[in-house]
Parts: C-alpha cells; sequence; structure tokens
C-alpha cells in the first residue's frame, strides 16, 4: 500500500521490514538541487552528496575527506573506513569525476588533489 510518493512498511515479527534501503537517483538529485539552494557552500554539499551516494560512503567519511586524498587525474579516492579502519582506494569513472574537477576548479585547487 502507498501513501503519495511513500511506501508503507509491513511488520514481520516484531521488526519493521523496509521496502528499501537506499535512496533512488531522482532523490539524489533533489537531495542536490535543495543543498546547491540552501547554503553558501550548496555545491560542496551537492558534490559531497553525489561521491557519497556513488562510492557509498557514510558521512563520517565524506566529513573526514582532505584535499590530499582525491588524485582526479588517476581518478582515485582514498578514503580512511570507519568501520574495520583499513583505508581504501576507489576507482571513479571520467564522468563521476566531473563534479569535483568543477569544484577544485572554483576553489583553485590543483586538479590532482581533492
Amino acid at each position: 500500500m502507498t501513501l503519495g510518493n511513500a511506501a508503507t512498511p509491513s511488520t514481520v515479527n516484531s521488526q519493521v521490514v523496509r521496502t528499501r534501503e537506499y535512496l533512488t537517483e531522482r532523490e539524489i538529485e533533489r537531495l542536490m538541487a535543495a543543498a546547491r539552494k540552501s547554503s553558501r557552500y550548496g555545491h560542496r554539499d551537492a558534490t559531497m552528496i553525489l561521491i557519497g551516494y556513488r562510492h557509498g560512503l557514510r558521512a563520517s567519511e565524506l566529513c573526514d575527506l582532505q584535499w590530499s586524498q582525491v588524485d582526479l587525474s588517476a581518478g582515485r579516492l582514498h578514503v580512511r573506513r570507519v568501520k574495520n579502519g583499513s583505508p581504501a582506494s576507489i576507482r571513479s569513472e571520467a564522468r563521476k569525476s566531473a563534479p569535483c574537477d568543477a569544484y577544485s576548479a572554483n576553489k583553485g585547487h590543483p586538479r590532482t588533489c581533492l
């Protein structure tokens, strides 16, 4: 049963069963648009939302990112993972790095670091 755009969860064994565990691409686009409008740092916030969505990062991992952890020319993002503490190197497609390229160009950072 749905109410508007939201799906009503069903209950099994006294636990709530969710219909899905992720945001859709359309929901991410709407979230990014809201972030762009809502603050002085909207472009940065929208870029962080996109990176988090595409690479499955936790909020704390996103907040911990530094320019030195991203190599845009190689398409790599080096992340210090929160759980299990093992660092990860994430490879990205060229089209996925476009928001980072735009953000670094606006901030005057060198292309090879985030």
